[in-house]
């Protein structure tokens, strides 16, 4: 006679209900959707300020990992570089010009600059989605002047539901924030941007 005790019941149920299974995991677009305006004041009169993006790295331990949000996990896009990339060039949005690695740069730049994505992260911290993004640049003006900052961007919101759009979201809403921030750095080598 065959016996089944409770924990075998139960290991049984876990093992089969679909209910259980591990959800499934989040992947961000290939590309930065320009979901969250800019807070960077821009003026419609000047001429956009150039800048020479010399390179693009990213020192994260794991880059395909964006977070987990309980068992659901949250993972960058397949091509980085691209992605990367369509993030940075959304500098465009706030009064610059830019020229990417690879790109022909205009001599006329005001800065060369070396970007470093040191976080990406969204986690859930009780009922919100806590997102957290950091962006180093180091380079020179033109005349020479050193450039070095660090630019944050973050939110905590209430999370409805980790779903894939809601994710999205908070994610750009956190890249946008930090580049507000590298872009409030130019600006200081830029006077064409500010309005």
């Amino acid at each position: 006679m065959f016996r089944c005790g409770a924990l075998g019941v139960v290991g049984f149920i876990a093992i089969s209900s679909p209910l259980l299974a591990a959800p499934k995991p989040v992947v961000l677009p290939s590309v930065y959707q320009k979901l969250v305006p800019t807070n960077i004041n821009v003026s419609k009169k000047a001429p956009p300020c150039r800048i020479v993006i010399a390179s693009i790295a990213d020192i994260r331990r794991d880059q395909s990992v964006i977070g987990v949000l309980g068992r659901k996990p949250v993972y960058a896009p397949d091509d980085l570089d691209a992605w990367r990339k369509s993030i940075v060039r959304d500098l465009n949005s706030r009064g610059f010009s830019i020229a990417m690695p690879g790109e022909a740069a205009d001599p006329s730049a005001a800065a060369a600059v070396d970007i470093t994505l040191d976080k990406a992260w969204i986690t859930l911290t009780m009922a919100n989605l806590t997102t957290n993004v950091v962006f180093q640049m180091k380079g020179t003006t033109t005349s020479g002047e050193p450039i070095a900052s660090e630019a944050r961007g973050g939110i905590a919101k209430i999370n409805w539901g980790s779903g894939t759009n809601e994710i999205i979201l908070a994610m750009e809403m956190a890249f946008s924030r930090s580049l507000d921030g590298l872009a409030l750095e130019l600006q200081k080598h830029c006077p064409s941007t500010k309005a």
